[in-house]
């Protein structure tokens, strides 16, 4: 992803396929946009599936 689509000052980018639940996403660093640097890969259904506990459930279990 590049101009036009981001512009010189983009801090975050993020591509979703929403077929597959896959996206990339890449932050800016010191140096770079966001666009000019790694894009890593993520799948929405795995993330979800392993979701932690919420607050509500771990105040509970620690009684």
């Amino acid at each position: 992803m590049d101009r036009p689509v981001c512009m010189t000052s983009n801090l975050n980018s993020v591509l979703f396929a929403p077929d597959t639940l896959d996206f990339w996403v890449a932050n800016a660093d010191t140096r770079n946009v966001a666009s000019n640097t790694r894009y890593t890969h993520y799948n929405l259904a795995a993330l979800l599936q392993a979701a932690p506990a919420t607050a509500a459930g771990a105040e509970t279990a620690a009684r």
